[in-house]
């Protein structure tokens, strides 16, 4: 989809990366609720002078004014909305975060806007930065970044026979995007990962629950935990077609922490 924009445009954006470009700019990453993701240039901002300040850091929420052009577009002017202070001081925050802003970037595609992801993601990122953000809760969020982007798996019935699935251990193909019941296991053309019955369970409590409280305040045995961790991971990097860089750095800080 390709969006229209008027030649001076205001959007509002979360910014994603940014590396540097010629001698004193630099190309910025943001996703933007209005136009999706966007590449832009902030001239000038490598110099001690320059008048975007910090308003352009990594996970900032910024208000942006921008020029359209032939090749990158131009911003002209920024405004912080939200720098999330907590997350840049804690260091198991801030990788959270980044694992976060990873998969947005890496899901989303240029000029064209996902609903609800830009919510998503202010979303997440204020969870994470008043420390509410749990690794439970950190699934459920997944969970409906899966949901928004179309990659929502079968988890009701069988990918094959599309048989109600019975409560027990079921065998999910990352290929087909769903679950297979015993008998149809078969008929897979790629390997299954096998899901329990109490993480299929959980998987679809965290479907249907909406108050995110809930999440944060339930108690699940810590095998569970790790199950349907491995699930989430190995599903994200099916549909990535590569390792999440961010979430290797999430499992070297919890590690730690623990030494």
């Amino acid at each position: 989809m390709n969006i229209n924009r008027s030649r001076i445009y205001k959007t509002d954006v979360i910014i994603l990366k940014q590396a540097p470009f010629l001698e004193k700019d630099r190309l910025i990453t943001a996703y933007s609720d209005d136009y999706g993701k966007l590449k832009l240039i902030a001239k000038g901002i490598r110099s001690p002078k320059s008048k975007f300040g910090g308003s352009l850091e990594t996970l900032n929420s910024v208000s942006l004014t921008i020029i359209k052009r032939n090749s990158l577009d131009l911003i002209t002017e920024s405004y912080t909305n939200t720098t999330y202070l907590n997350i840049r001081n804690n260091l198991s925050l801030l990788s959270k975060s980044m694992y976060w802003i990873e998969l947005i970037d890496s899901l989303s595609v240029e000029n064209e806007p996902i609903e609800k992801m830009f919510s998503l993601t202010e979303f997440t990122l204020n969870l994470i930065n008043e420390n509410q953000c749990n690794d439970l809760s950190l699934r459920y969020l997944e969970l409906k970044l899966i949901t928004i982007t179309g990659y929502f798996p079968e988890i009701f019935k069988c990918i094959y026979c599309r048989d109600t699935l019975i409560p027990k251990d079921h065998y999910f193909s990352f290929k087909d995007g769903g679950v297979f019941c015993e008998k149809c296991t078969n008929h897979s053309s790629s390997s299954l990962l096998k899901v329990t019955l109490d993480c299929m369970k959980l998987l679809r409590y965290l479907n249907r629950e909406k108050d995110i409280t809930k999440i944060q305040n339930l108690e699940i045995d810590k095998f569970i935990l790790i199950e349907i961790e491995k699930f989430f991971i190995s599903y994200l990097k099916y549909i990535l077609e590569k390792d999440i860089k961010s979430y290797e750095f999430i499992k070297s800080i919890s590690n730690k922490e623990f030494q």
